[in-house]
C-alpha cells in the first residue's frame, strides 16, 4: 500500500490510543453501529496501512470517535503529534472545569447549612501541582473512622467483630432532621471526593500541557486558575 495509507493508519492509532484510550474492538464496534462490517482485524489493518480506508468510512469513523477527518488525514507525524497533543490539553481542561464545578457545588452545601468548609479550591489546585511535581507526595487527609475504631485495626479484624458499631448516618430515622455532626460527615465525604477528582484532573492537565508545549512554542493555553475562575464566575452568574 501507499505511504499515505500508512500515515493515515498511524494518525488513527494515535487518536485511538493517546486521545481516546480505546482498544481496537471498541473502534470496530462503533463502526458496526454505523453499518460498516468492521472487526478488530480491519482496524488493525487500517492502522498498519495495509488496508486503505474509504472516504465515507473515514468520515463515519472519525464522527464515531468524536473528531473530524482532519485528524487522520494529516500528512506528517509531526503535524499529527502536535494536534493530538493540543487536543489532550483541550480534553484535560474540560475535566478540570467539570471537576471544579463539582467542587463548588459540594462546597456550597456547607455554606447553605452554615457549616465551615474544611479546605479551599485554591489549596486543592496547589495539591494537584504538588502531585504533578512529586508523584510520591502524600496529599489530602485520610478519612477518620466514624465509629472510633483504632486506625491499626485490620479490615479482617473489624469484619470479625461480633457486633460492629453502627455508622452514624445509619442511625437517622425517616423524616428526622440531620444534626450538624451528621451533615459535616456527609458533606465532608462529598467534598473530599470532589477534591480528589479535581487533584487528578489538575495532574492530567499539567501532564498534557507539558507534552503540548514543545509543539506549540509561545502558544499558552488558559491556566488552571483561569479555568477555575471561569467556573466560579459561571456559578455566581447563575
Amino acid at each position: 500500500m501507499g505511504s499515505y495509507d500508512e500515515q493515515i493508519g498511524r494518525n488513527l492509532r494515535r487518536v485511538r490510543q493517546e486521545l481516546l484510550h480505546l482498544d481496537q474492538a471498541t473502534v470496530a464496534f462503533r463502526m458496526r453501529l454505523r453499518g460498516w462490517p468492521w472487526d478488530e482485524d480491519v482496524v488493525a489493518a487500517v492502522e498498519d496501512g495495509t488496508r486503505p480506508i474509504l472516504r465515507d468510512e473515514a468520515s463515519d469513523l472519525m464522527s464515531a470517535l468524536g473528531y473530524s477527518s482532519a485528524f487522520i488525514t494529516m500528512r506528517t507525524d509531526a503535524e499529527s503529534v502536535a494536534e493530538v497533543a493540543d487536543q489532550r490539553v483541550v480534553r484535560a481542561a474540560v475535566a478540570v472545569y467539570e471537576s471544579a464545578d463539582r467542587w463548588f457545588k459540594d462546597a456550597a452545601r456547607f455554606d447553605l447549612a452554615g457549616l465551615p468548609v474544611s479546605t479551599t479550591i485554591e489549596r486543592v489546585l496547589v495539591e494537584g501541582r504538588e502531585a504533578f511535581t512529586n508523584p510520591d507526595a502524600v496529599l489530602g487527609t485520610p478519612v477518620p473512622s466514624p465509629d472510633g475504631a483504632p486506625v491499626e485495626m485490620t479490615l479482617a479484624e473489624w469484619e470479625d467483630l461480633p457486633e460492629r458499631p453502627t455508622h452514624p448516618l445509619d442511625t437517622i430515622g425517616v423524616d428526622v432532621p440531620w444534626n450538624d455532626d451528621q451533615l459535616l460527615l456527609q458533606y465532608g465525604h462529598d467534598l473530599r471526593e470532589a477534591s480528589d477528582s479535581l487533584r487528578v484532573a489538575v495532574v492530567e492537565w499539567l501532564r498534557a500541557e507539558a507534552d503540548r508545549a514543545p509543539h506549540w512554542p509561545g502558544d499558552t493555553p488558559r491556566s488552571l486558575e483561569q479555568i477555575v475562575e471561569d467556573v466560579r464566575a459561571f456559578r455566581s452568574a447563575g
